[in-house]
């Protein structure tokens, strides 16, 4: 008999800690559950990210600040003051620098979490004829593009730049026709062709790339001079030999 009350008295006492427990974890997976739901209708409903633009020889109330958002970018910085939302989602945020109207750069972040702010700080300045660019976010420089319009050509140029603001190799062009519409877009990485892109009315259609496919399947892009056109040849390569080629011709518009 005193056995089984003292294994009651254990037993309960066991469960009244194993209650004590329960509710203490209940507690506080609630507490945290509510903060969660607070902090996410907080970000729904107000933008606490911070925008900073420094220049230099130029006119800061010419520079604007897109937020790249779908289906119509959202301006968020002019004439020298925030003026609209930076929307907080996963994903990348992606802003387009623009001075007097032209595009200039593009720069953007990786955000894991929806619920994060950020300082973000766009430096614009310009030496002669050539703009310069950096961007931080939370006192961390990060990398960034660079844009060239020629008009005459018909060409968009971008250069992309590491955090230390040094050339990666990386360029992109991209041909329009009378109605800027692209035509064609490139990639090339420390001078190689890596990536090529067509579009009909604007709208992508086809897609050429180098690499590997399978272990013997090679693919080559090359970019050939050409008076009125803009001219590739893509090879496929199996073990050493070439086994198709097709050439590629799009018109230029002068």
């Amino acid at each position: 008999m005193k056995k089984q009350k003292k294994a009651i008295i254990i037993f309960a006492a066991m469960f009244g800690v194993a209650l004590v427990l329960f509710f203490t974890f209940l507690n506080y997976y609630q507490f945290s559950y509510k903060n969660k739901i607070l902090l996410s209708l907080q970000c729904l409903f107000f933008d606490k990210n911070t925008v900073s633009v420094e220049v230099k020889n130029i006119d800061i109330k010419k520079v604007t600040i897109e937020f790249i958002d779908h289906p119509k970018n959202r301006v968020i910085f002019k004439n020298n003051k925030k003026v609209g939302r930076i929307k907080r989602e996963k994903g990348f945020i992606v802003f387009d620098i623009f001075y007097d109207g032209l595009r200039i750069a593009r720069a953007d972040i990786f955000n894991q979490n929806s619920n994060n702010t950020y300082d973000y700080f766009f430096y614009l300045a310009k030496n002669d004829s050539i703009f310069d660019f950096r961007f931080k976010v939370d006192d961390e420089w990060t990398g960034y593009r660079m844009f060239t319009v020629d008009k005459l050509n018909k060409t968009l140029t971008d250069v992309y730049y590491n955090k230390q603001g040094k050339t990666t190799g990386l360029i992109g062009i991209d041909y329009y026709d009378d109605n800027e519409n692209v035509i064609v877009d490139e990639t090339w990485k420390n001078d190689t062709l890596i990536n090529l892109n067509l579009y009909e009315n604007g709208d992508w259609y086809k897609n050429y790339s180098i690499g590997k496919s399978w272990k013997t399947t090679v693919y080559k892009l090359t970019k050939e001079p050409h008076n009125d056109s803009l001219k590739y040849i893509y090879q496929t390569i199996e073990n050493g030999e070439v086994v198709e080629t097709e050439i590629i011709k799009v018109k230029k518009q002068q």
